[in-house]
């Protein structure tokens, strides 16, 4: 894979760029010799993001610590558009949902990789929906690439004709995912269902965070993980073969953009410079530099957004905050199972809360129809886990709803989203 993504880009010699590779490679082994001899290990084959942070801190090179805690809508963009976009997730690797809990992170780390793999399989329908619509539209960097910290990256197009410029606005609103490909995709099915993604030609998801019609530009940002710049270890445990191809297209794909080869270690330690290792008299034989990135026509795609899916990842993390007796009642459900809702009238409102217009208008503004009954069902749910009555249990119902509203967290602009799980099936956004 390595080998066909580097034979496909254009040589363009830069012998003084080389040498001066080869100068930082040097600079990295003499610190790497002299951190060796005081008894300091160096990150080996898979280096976690927290090791990398920590080099960037001790050298002063690469991207500072990475923002964004898991449970975060930034790590969920992350999550979303990185590498995993390009290979689905097989089933056997998502597993089961169980039926029953231990605590709140059972919870979280059973409904997360469902949710996370819905979510990217959505990106990836409505890019090849784009594609088979032809809006495809080419544009070229009228920018340098640029860390934005955090792993981000960010770059100008300049889009080639005024009408896509339009096109692109009326599509893309501010913070829709988009995909900027390395050429034209004219294939049927350019992406079968059962097939690999990392296959397909060099491109990258991420962010249109703003085009400007009038002077026919769109700003582009995307996300490179920590470790693009290390090789895999085959002999770490669980390592697959799809992780080093993962990782090669990642890179080449930053390579595309930046227009030289990236600096790469191997997973001994060894210095490597395109996937080839530096002699010891400074040569090496490494594939050409990929052609002039402002020489490169790239394609940009509609993908649409992750609003809804942001909604939901937040939905399901404050899971830990809900009310204790809202929270038991998730993690361990009746034994005699869920009561069917589906085509069932959802329960009313208790006469309390429908008195208060203010609060039922808020409802009916922020939740469609399918969201607020399954508000209703889940205060209603919350109650079958209580044989108390009188007020205690009045105070349940309307935390129960209030609760269940509030935690669905709203961006301005969009509804609110509710996730409805039934038994051990994959959680379905309403």
């Amino acid at each position: 894979m390595a080998h066909q993504i580097h034979n496909n880009m254009a040589p363009a010699g830069d012998d003084a760029a080389r040498r001066r590779a080869i100068a930082v490679l040097r600079e990295e082994e003499a610190k790497a010799a002299a951190a060796k001899a005081k008894g300091i290990k160096r990150p080996r084959g898979f280096v976690s993001r927290g090791g990398r942070a920590a080099t960037s801190e001790r050298t002063g090179k690469g991207d500072a610590p990475e923002r964004g805690k898991h449970g975060t809508r930034e790590w969920f963009e992350r999550a979303a558009l990185g590498p995993l976009l390009w290979r689905r997730t097989t089933r056997e690797e998502l597993g089961m949902i169980p039926h029953e809990f231990k605590n709140s992170d059972h919870y979280v780390k059973s409904f997360e990789p469902v949710l996370m793999e819905e979510a990217r399989e959505g990106v990836r329908k409505t890019w090849k929906e784009s594609l088979a619509e032809g809006s495809q539209f080419a544009c070229t960097m009228a920018s340098e690439l640029k860390s934005t910290g955090g792993g981000w990256r960010r770059v100008r197009f300049q889009i080639h004709d005024s009408e896509d410029a339009e096109t692109l606005r009326a599509l893309c609103p501010d913070h829709s995912v988009v995909i900027a490909c390395e050429r034209q995709v004219t294939e049927d099915d350019p992406w079968p269902h059962d097939e690999s993604g990392l296959n397909l030609p060099i491109a990258a998801a991420g962010f249109c965070e703003r085009v400007n019609a009038q002077a026919q530009t769109i700003d582009f940002s995307f996300w490179v993980t920590a470790e693009v710049d290390t090789a895999t270890n085959p002999s770490t445990p669980g390592w697959r073969e799809w992780h080093e191809l993962s990782r090669v297209r990642e890179r080449s794909t930053l390579e595309a953009f930046e227009g030289v080869r990236r600096l790469v270690r191997g997973d001994r330690g060894d210095a490597l410079i395109g996937g080839h290792a530096v002699a010891e008299d400074g040569e090496f034989a490494a594939a050409p530099n990929p052609i002039s990135p402002y020489a490169r026509t790239w394609f940009i795609a509609p993908a649409g957004k992750l609003h809804s899916w942001e909604n939901a990842y937040e939905a399901l993390h404050y899971h830990r905050r809900l009310h204790a007796p809202m929270r038991r009642a998730m993690l361990k459900p009746p034994k005699d199972g869920m009561p069917r809702v589906r085509n069932v009238p959802a329960p009313p409102l208790s006469g309390e809360i429908a008195e208060n217009q203010r609060y039922v208008d808020f409802l009916e503004k922020n939740f469609n129809e399918p969201q607020l009954a399954a508000i209703k069902w889940a205060a209603a749910h919350t109650l079958r886990s209580y044989e108390r009555e009188g007020t205690f249990l009045f105070f349940i119902f309307v935390r129960a709803i209030r609760l269940t509203s509030c935690f669905v967290h709203r961006r301005r602009g969009s509804r609110g989203s509710v996730s409805v799980y039934d038994g051990a099936r994959p959680a379905r956004d309403w």
